[in-house]
């Protein structure tokens, strides 16, 4: 097992670095030599044995080249649906000549690597996107799953007696900007309202988060309150969950907050704007660890799709069941077991010198793009 580790962050706020962050804790906790690899401090890359990145770093490796062991594993993590070819290009973009250069790009990277165990994943959609896009044979299962890893607190089921009976305190818990989140919490929304209008339920709807799309929910447009609580601190929002929520809607790593409370979590899939229908799932029946997928998008294997309205009869018939399956599902995202998992097979991974050459692909994409970016910018 090796001991020297290297993590090289974003140097960004994020889901991304909070991971890294708490990785590098751990690491120094179980008596590791850790460094962040983030521009800030100074250090010996030769002394390092292991390094870990994000996707987004890539070409940090190309740039590296000369200060990095030879012998040194590398680790990337692909933090998203998409991670790994969204460094390349973005899909969204129709110019044929960017995506015929940029995707070419990504294919012969991903191609060339993609058998030496150098890429780990969040869940197995990921996974299979990649693969799809790279006329690769699909899979079932992957040892190189390493679900985004939370600290999951012991169950309590037993403070749910303080809580209003009847009366449901709805929850939504995460971002509300207009990338691919707030379209969604509308459509929430509006379904609630419906419902609410044809059982005559009593509900009050909280909003834990903030975006640039939060100006787009009217409070005074349905048929129940909703209170908007901004973005709370990490134990104020733990404990007012703890506290008040009967039912927490969200997306990403924000579904497992609830659930890892013994809150009955529903998930509730992304949508870009202009995109139709919300839907929604349970989150402990989630397939490969995946918390929420976009629409039109290769997903492999099919995630399991409920009307809004048979997540409620579920939830009011027995909402002690939902909360025990939401807790119990939280328990695979423990950050210790996959920490340790992760040290465990850190001498599986590719050596620095087997990766060198391909790492200038990536550095080349980087480079081309700021020469794009460079050259629209002298046009205007």
């Amino acid at each position: 097992m090796l001991k020297n580790v290297g993590l090289l962050t974003q140097g960004v706020f994020g889901g991304t670095d909070r991971i890294l962050n708490d990785f590098y804790n751990w690491l120094v906790k179980n008596n590791y030599t850790v460094k962040l690899l983030n521009g800030s401090q100074q250090y010996d890359l030769n002394t390092i044995d292991f390094i870990v990145l994000p996707t987004s770093e890539l070409d940090w490796l190309w740039e590296s080249r000369s200060e990095i062991n030879k012998k040194c594993r590398i680790m990337v993590w692909c933090m998203g649906h998409d991670a790994l070819q969204s460094y390349f290009y973005n899909s969204s973009i129709q110019n044929f000549f960017y995506k015929k250069i940029f995707s070419s790009l990504y294919k012969c990277f991903a191609s060339r690597l993609i058998s030496q165990n150098i890429f780990v994943y969040t869940d197995s959609i990921g996974v299979n996107f990649d693969l799809h896009n790279l006329r690769l044979p699909l899979i079932e299962k992957s040892t190189n799953i390493y679900p985004i890893p939370i600290e999951i607190p012991a169950p309590r089921f037993e403070e749910k007696c303080q809580k209003d009976s009847d009366k449901h305190s709805l929850f939504w818990v995460g971002r509300v900007d207009r990338d691919f989140k707030v379209w969604s919490l509308l459509g929430l929304l509006k379904e609630l309202d419906l419902w609410v209008a044809k059982t005559q339920e009593k509900i009050t709807f909280y909003i834990i988060g903030d975006g640039d799309g939060i100006d787009l929910i009217d409070i005074d447009k349905y048929l129940f309150d909703i209170n908007k609580l901004g973005s709370l601190k990490y134990i104020e929002m733990e404990n007012t969950l703890r506290k008040n929520a009967t039912l927490v809607f969200a997306m990403g790593t924000s579904a497992i907050e609830g659930a890892k409370l013994s809150i009955p979590t529903v998930i509730v899939n992304p949508l870009r704007e202009n995109e139709k229908k919300v839907t929604y799932r349970w989150v402990y029946v989630s397939i490969g660890y995946s918390l929420g997928e976009f629409k039109n998008c290769f997903v492999y294997p099919e995630q399991k799709q409920e009307s809004l309205e048979r997540i409620f009869a579920q939830f009011v018939v027995n909402s002690d069941d939902t909360a025990l399956k939401s807790y119990n599902y939280s328990k695979k995202f423990n950050c210790n077991h996959i920490y340790s998992s992760i040290m465990k097979t850190s001498n599986e991974r590719p050596s620095f010198s087997n990766l060198k050459n391909s790492m200038f692909i990536p550095f080349l994409s980087a480079q081309l793009k700021k020469l794009i970016c460079f050259v629209i910018a002298k046009k205007k």
